[in-house]
């Protein structure tokens, strides 16, 4: 059975071993600030998380530049920022976080809208800014709406601070593991991420994903390096979820998700008949394509717990399709392409 030879040659490759290590290995957050709003973040960040509360991880300190650590191997820091503009000790911490080389990530929580200005000669207002006024910070900044709770806080911060993180990707994913809050940014982030690269590869090669059902020429190291990308994708989005699975045991039911063989026969079906021709853009197309949809499957059974129906498959198909073929058009036009 060549395809069960593929997908077992893969696994060895991939070593998952390794993988659920890194995943399991600690890292500091640091959140810093006032009581009030550092308390309000270390309780967004933490909400869902099967500790029940205080997470082993979190780690508080005030603004004073003695409570400030720096040069931990493994560690990000949250900084809160009470009102819609940092004052001086705020941004003094940030531009101390900031030189102490940690990953950092700024969390206002926003007062309201300023007062309504009044124009000149007519007594009529005008309205408020959309955003907060900026005052230079040494860290990027995410403001929540002062309504704003669990929800905003997934929507913008959890984004921002996978971003932050993932200038290390073995952090990104520890810490999706731990605060399911964080759990979803960072499986879109991954699913993305791992789409562009493998376009990318397939641009640099001028293959074609991802099945014989394709009848198209393809050489058997192509397919294996994309179906690589793909399974590393998908085991870590099953790591990011919690899944306390032996390494083995999680592996096989991620390539059962999957399906055998990581050819994706299902994906390159549905989308075969949408390619008009096998020129560069649609090879980019469909790579992209077939990555994304095998991100969004496993994202519904890693996070959702749930299979993805037929009709849903379907239109997952033409909706990654369509932004395959987006990225193909940016793709092919880059110089010396």
């Amino acid at each position: 059975m060549p395809a069960l030879n593929t997908a077992v040659a893969l696994v060895r490759e991939v070593n998952p071993g390794r993988l659920y290590r890194e995943a399991e290995t600690p890292c500091a957050v640091l959140v810093a600030g006032a009581s009030g709003p550092r308390e309000e973040l270390a309780r967004l960040l933490s909400a869902g998380a099967p500790e029940g509360g205080e997470h082993p991880w979190l780690v508080r300190a005030s603004l004073e530049p003695s409570a400030l650590p720096g040069g931990e191997e493994r560690a990000v820091a949250l900084l809160a920022v009470q009102g819609n503009v940092p004052d001086a000790a705020e941004r003094d911490a940030a531009r101390r976080l900031r030189q102490a080389g940690l990953p950092a990530l700024a969390v206002a929580f926003s007062a309201g809208p300023p007062p309504e200005r009044h124009a000149p000669g007519t007594g009529r207002g005008t309205p408020p800014p959309a955003a907060p006024l900026a005052v230079p910070l040494a860290v990027p900044l995410v403001v929540l709406p002062p309504d704003g709770g669990a929800q905003a806080f997934a929507t913008r911060v959890a984004p921002a601070l996978v971003g932050r993180a993932g200038m290390d990707a073995a952090v990104a994913l520890a810490l999706a593991r731990q605060f399911p809050v964080l759990r979803d940014a960072y499986a879109r982030r991954l699913v993305e991420d791992t789409a562009r690269a493998n376009a990318l590869y397939a641009l640099s090669t001028g293959v074609a994903q991802v099945a014989a059902v394709l009848n198209v020429p393809i050489a058997l190291a192509d397919i294996a390096v994309l179906s690589k990308n793909q399974l590393i994708m998908a085991y870590k989005i099953a790591l990011a979820a919690g899944r306390r699975d032996a390494p083995r045991v999680l592996m096989g039911e991620v390539v059962g998700v999957i399906g055998a063989g990581l050819l994706f026969r299902q994906i390159a079906r549905g989308l075969v008949g949408l390619v008009p021709a096998f020129g560069m853009a649609p090879k980019v197309a469909v790579a992209y394509a077939g990555t994304r949809v095998i991100g969004q499957v496993v994202m519904a059974w890693a996070l959702e717990g749930r299979q993805v129906r037929a009709d849903e498959l379907r239109a997952l198909y033409g909706a990654a399709l369509a932004a395959g073929e987006r990225a193909a058009a940016l793709l092919t036009r880059l110089p010396g392409r």
